[in-house]
């Protein structure tokens, strides 16, 4: 059924049916973990919580040898018995919406597990390690939570434990596992990311409309505001801050029962309760001048809806809220208004949320026109407030007057100029000063942007699929609005990659950053606002990203092509630290990052987040930017140093090797017998090829090295991880791994480094 490092899980038949057992290993070093096992089964009987049935504590003498001699030894067993789960582990139906499970059984999933933490919550009891891997299924797709081995029963009156010892699983620890508190919101973290994984299929969130947009064609328009609601819950229970997660969850659960709710909609569902004539209200910026912009609402609805306009981003200038009522079958225009200012604000980019709400009969809307925001509230809980977000930006103002400023203007990062004639690339330009590309060439090449063309998307932008004249096929990387936020942030960035020339890195083929002024309708008048796009033109690597190929020993690649992988990623990671000009910090290293040319070879992609590095400081920040899993603890504290690369490089080779990232979490005590039961997984593929075994050997070891390697690398204390400089060598057999394997991977003590 389902094998993790510190316990195994079987199936056993008995005369009146099946029960599953969990056989702990290392029952010495888990013994309080093993007692923890059966305590808080024993006090607990939820229809989202494996039943428990018994338990074995069994310790027998058997004769080793030990100096030489033969000694009896103590031989002790631990296991419990609980009912079997047919369908296995929530980790094996995580995948995207275009796959896997229906909306309705996710939903029923999400509901369930909230049910059965709400149900522990109200016992007094932490869980402490939720993740998939821990959330069985029944026949009914019904999840149960298993594994209590590091939870925690809070006293009478306790509302938070301070501990020095939290073990868990890395990507669903919350962050303030750092400062060794524990509190009921230490579990709302996990939840929130196991609630992002079900809607997307992977760790860390996208913005509520992406997830949106990628379950339109997957479920109707009821079923997509229930979405929307659990997207809110996951984003606001993976909160840095825990006090700005949900209050608890029980008041989660109320918001999911909100969805299930009849909501008054019309036929077209609730995104048509109004309309709206655009999502982005432009504000040509004048000095001490107060701008407005119009916006047209259409009820297409037999019934009357109120409608809120209010702040999603604090202070952002506008004055809100604006409320009104829009007539069945009419249309609303509302002049939304911003302040005036002497100077152009930095915050240029603001959002704001509409809410509305169908109103039945003249009782109700006197009550919204004395109580507006009450009356939200209320119809909120009944499900009837629709919410739809929009974005609101200051534009530089132009004089239309003055002909010689209509147009558009490009902002170019180096004297070379393409003009309108359609520049044809080659690869043979890769690695030389790379070319400014006009805007209209790119769409050309992409086909105008077409989604048949996506080869990707991220939290930066949309990558294209680019077909040259010659037929070279490029990559077209089309960032977000305001990412990069500014002209400047952009050529940092260009600068950036047109320093790097590496095997292992993706080379830059050239960019685009250009403002066209178009000609849009203003109060009655028609006006000229600017509009920037920003670009990236990269080389295409035919075989996709790694993530594509992450699988166990049993399949997907071979020994040689993994450790290729492995190599060339820590050869690009290398470069990138040991630049001549400072180091760079690439600070999102993932398999979804890497990606693979024709012949395997991987190359370091995304450089989104990278900084520039002063060896002689940490970088702080207030980036909530990497992704989970791949972080190490200390991103949660905004303290970034090259050790934050060689982190996610540890992960990276374990995922390579073992095609899952459950790895130690207390690597100086488990590290043994994960290396050996990994690599026994090897072992076995190796021996079934036809090989000498001189070469299965060499492979053996260089696989347990490589293992060890990346355990050394996700090492907690950043000051005790290697060098890339180290890790190189070590790979190359160059470097001795002895002083890490001592004073790391084992519970010696500590001896000076060499």
């Amino acid at each position: 059924m389902v094998s993790l490092t510190t316990w195994k899980l079987e199936e056993a038949e008995l005369e009146n049916g099946t029960i599953a057992v969990k056989r702990m290993f290392n029952t010495h070093m888990h013994e309080r973990e093993f007692n923890r096992e059966i305590e808080c089964p024993m006090q607990v009987k939820h229809k989202n919580i494996a039943r428990f049935l018994g338990y074995c504590a069994d310790t027998q003498g058997r004769m080793e040898i030990y100096n030489g001699q033969f000694v009896m030894a103590d031989v002790q067993q631990r296991l419990t018995c609980f009912e079997y789960i047919p369908n296995g582990s929530l980790d094996e139906y995580i995948k995207d919406p275009s796959s896997g499970l229906e909306w309705r059984k996710r939903y029923k999933i999400i509901k369930g597990i909230c049910e059965g933490l709400n149900y522990l919550h109200q016992k007094k009891i932490l869980h402490l390690d939720l993740k998939p891997t821990n959330i069985l299924l029944d026949e009914d797709m019904t999840p149960k939570f298993i594994d209590f081995g590091l939870s925690r029963c809070l006293k009478e009156g306790e509302t938070r434990v301070f501990t020095s010892n939290i073990a868990g699983t890395i990507g669903y620890l919350a962050p303030e596992f750092t400062r060794g508190v524990i509190t009921y919101k230490f579990d709302l973290y996990s939840l929130g990311v196991i609630i992002g994984e079900i809607l997307t299929g992977r760790k860390g969130y996208q913005t509520v409309e992406e997830v949106l947009e990628s379950w339109c064609n997957w479920s109707d328009e009821s079923q997509l505001e229930q979405i929307r609601v659990c997207v809110g819950i996951g984003m606001e229970c993976i909160e840095y801050n825990p006090g700005k997660r949900p209050e608890s969850i029980n008041h989660i659960i109320d918001r999911l029962l909100v969805t299930e709710s009849t909501m008054i909609i019309p036929a077209g569902g609730p995104s048509e309760l109004l309309v709206l004539d655009k999502l982005a209200l432009s504000f040509p910026f004048e000095p001490n001048m107060v701008i407005t912009c119009p916006l047209q609402l259409t009820n297409n609805t037999d019934k009357h809806v109120a409608f809120r306009l209010k702040e999603n981003t604090g202070k952002s200038f506008l004055r809100l809220p604006l409320y009104g009522i829009v007539t069945p079958r009419s249309l609303y225009t509302l002049d939304v208004t911003m302040e005036e200012h002497r100077e152009l604000p930095q915050k240029r980019n603001m959002y704001m949320i509409l809410d509305s709400a169908t109103i039945l009969g003249d009782d109700v809307a006197h009550i919204f026109e004395s109580q507006p925001d009450d009356f939200f509230k209320t119809e909120r809980k009944t499900g009837n407030v629709v919410q739809i977000i929009l974005k609101a930006f200051y534009t530089l103002h132009h004089d239309t007057k003055d002909p010689s400023k209509i147009g558009s203007k490009s902002h170019h990062l180096s004297s070379g100029d393409t003009g309108s004639k359609p520049l044809d690339l080659s690869f043979d330009h890769i690695g030389s000063k790379p070319n400014h590309l006009a805007f209209q060439h790119l769409k050309d090449i992409t086909d105008n942007f077409s989604d048949k063309r996506i080869l990707g998307k991220g939290g930066f932008g949309v990558v294209y699929k680019g077909v040259l004249q010659s037929g070279q096929v490029v990559a077209v990387k089309k960032l977000v609005m305001g990412m990069p936020t500014s002209e400047k942030q952009f050529e940092n960035e260009v600068n950036l990659l047109m320093k790097l020339e590496h095997p292992n890195i993706v080379q830059l083929v050239g960019y685009c950053y250009e403002t066209v002024r178009l000609h849009t309708p203003h109060e009655g008048e028609f006006v000229f606002a600017e509009n920037t796009e920003s670009l990236l033109c990269l080389e295409c690597l035919p075989n996709g990203s790694l993530d594509k190929y992450i699988s166990d020993a049993s399949s997907g690649l071979d020994w040689r092509t993994r450790w290729k992988i492995i190599e060339g990623v820590s050869f690009g990671l290398q470069y990138l630290h040991e630049q001549p000009k400072g180091p760079i910090v690439h600070l999102d290293l993932k398999p979804a990052n890497i990606l693979l040319d024709k012949n395997m070879v991987p190359k370091i992609a995304d450089f989104g987040l990278s900084r520039l590095f002063d060896e002689k400081q940490n970088i702080s920040t207030a980036l909530h930017g990497g992704t989970l899993g791949y972080m190490p603890p200390e991103f949660t504290r905004g303290k970034l140093t090259l050790m934050s690369d060689i982190f996610s490089l540890g992960v990276i080779i374990l995922e390579v090797i073992t095609g899952h990232k459950e790895y130690p979490y207390d690597i100086r005590t488990e590290s043994k017998d994960f290396i050996e039961h990994e690599l026994q997984k090897w072992r076995n593929v190796l021996q079934e090829e036809p090989t000498s075994s001189t070469l299965l050997d060499m492979d053996s070891h260089q696989i347990e090295r490589c293992i060890q390697i990346g355990l050394i690398c996700v090492n907690l204390e950043r000051s005790r991880r290697p060098t890339m400089k180290k890790i190189i060598d070590m790979l190359q057999g160059s470097g001795s791994i002895d002083w890490y394997i001592t004073n790391e991977l084992s519970c010696h003590d500590i001896q000076e480094e060499p």
